[in-house]
């Protein structure tokens, strides 16, 4: 999220914001990639890009919520792709 956020890594209060929400994000990616063929059910997925979205838009960091569409759409998409890794973890 910060190399496509641009964000200034220098900054620890956002780089500790930024792992905060990153750590809710994925919370939310894993509890939905262990239901049974999560990708198959659009109500679920729905739900899923809406939290992953609404961490992002009021996250508090102006850069993010700026592309937080964006983000939330590239998140989806490593989620699905790295589905065994995350199963994993």
């Amino acid at each position: 999220m910060a190399l496509h956020g641009g964000i200034d890594k220098t900054n620890p209060e956002v780089t500790g914001n930024i792992g905060q929400i990153s750590e809710l994000i994925y919370a939310r990616i894993k509890e939905f990639i262990m239901l049974p063929n999560c990708w198959q059910r659009p109500h679920e997925q729905r739900q899923l890009e809406s939290a992953i979205r609404d961490e992002l838009d009021y996250c508090g960091i102006d850069s993010i919520k700026a592309k937080a569409a964006h983000l939330t759409a590239e998140v989806i998409i490593l989620a699905d792709k790295r589905e065994a890794e995350i199963r994993k973890s």
